[in-house]
């Protein structure tokens, strides 16, 4: 299962959950929009459900408008879910709590740094048709994460092919 907790009604129907399912058979059942966003995901053998969440949901009598309630919540004195709200003061009010919340913080930020090199560098290697190394030449990439992006990139290739278009 893989689950979106979204902001807004991305769907745009009104329901709490919208879900989609993806099969072994390379086809999407539900929203067409996004496959493309769930086909990184669809590798998986057999099925893959996809779960997005309607951060709109304002429907407070039930067990999911409650979630999604505490889930927009700044202020754990507010929420509904005792054990959510208990984990919540602790992640923000306690200098371990805030000590974990910043390294996942700036683990997210070394990853997404990362993921951002690895797209200019397909770009660039797309654009220009040039290899990995002229590539990482170009680009500064220091050598002890060349290895890396060298693999990371010749996955791509490999996973991708001609089929290899500029990514965004």
């Amino acid at each position: 299962y893989i689950i979106f907790v979204c902001e807004h009604d991305e769907d745009g129907n009104g329901r709490a959950v919208n879900e989609y399912m993806y099969l072994n058979t390379d086809r999407f059942t539900g929203n067409p929009e996004i496959e493309e966003k769930i086909k990184a995901h669809a590798s998986m053998c057999g099925r893959t459900h996809i779960l997005r969440v309607n951060g709109d949901y304002k429907e407070s009598e039930s067990d999911i408008g409650r979630l999604i309630h505490d889930f927009k919540c700044t202020n754990a004195d507010d929420m509904y879910f005792g054990q959510l709200a208990s984990r919540i003061r602790e992640l923000k009010e306690t200098p371990e709590g805030v000590e974990t919340v910043c390294k996942a913080m700036e683990e997210e930020k070394t990853v997404s740094n990362k993921e951002n090199t690895l797209r200019i560098m397909l770009n660039l290697m797309y654009n220009r048709n040039w290899g990995v190394e002229e590539t990482m030449d170009a680009m500064g990439i220091r050598s002890e994460e060349r290895d890396l992006y060298a693999r990371s990139a010749r996955y791509a290739i490999e996973k991708h092919g001609a089929a290899m278009r500029p990514l965004a």
